[in-house]
């Protein structure tokens, strides 16, 4: 579908069930918990299918590049703090989702029936590289930059100090 055929709409999270009921949206882009919880609601009102190209979703870490330069400790020490949580996360699974329940205001039932469609770990790969650059082929094809050329994201990457502490986590082709 070409984007001149899409008119987007800005609706929140807790608005989207009701904008697609009363017909305001046709479609949406959605994410768990909300979309778990709008097909126990909405079961025989919507279509739900699933496309590694139709949606991802990553959580970065980003910071001043000078920052990043001048205080390497203070970064491999927050970078170790996540390696630790991750490591939580695969020893205490029934702990870190009722605590991830609790810090997101969510039912842990709910969450228990989405937690394994995630896919924890403090990692640098070649994937990120290729998510932006589709990114931005998306976003200068579709006019949404005034840039013409691809960046080259390496530039804005830093992985020595996630080599420091992790070296297998990095796995980024320079």
């Amino acid at each position: 579908m070409d984007m001149k055929q899409v008119k987007i709409i800005d609706v929140t999270p807790a608005k989207i069930a009701a904008a697609l009921s009363t017909g305001k949206i046709d479609a949406v882009a959605i994410w768990n918990p909300m979309l778990i919880k709008m097909q126990k609601e909405m079961a025989n009102e919507i279509l739900t299918f699933y496309g590694e190209t139709i949606y991802t979703e990553a959580t970065l870490v980003a910071s001043l590049q000078d920052f990043v330069k001048q205080h390497p400790g203070a970064v491999r020490k927050f970078l170790r703090a996540l390696i630790k949580a991750e490591a939580f996360l695969k020893q205490h699974p029934e702990e870190a989702r009722r605590l991830v329940a609790e810090f997101i205001k969510t039912d842990k039932a709910l969450l228990d029936e989405i937690w394994d469609l995630n896919n924890f770990g403090v990692i640098l790969d070649q994937a990120l590289l290729v998510s932006l650059e589709e990114q931005t082929r998306w976003a200068i094809k579709n006019r949404l930059t005034q840039r013409r050329d691809m960046p080259n994201y390496l530039d804005f990457i830093d992985g020595d100090n996630l080599r420091a502490v992790k070296p297998e986590a990095v796995r980024i082709i320079r």
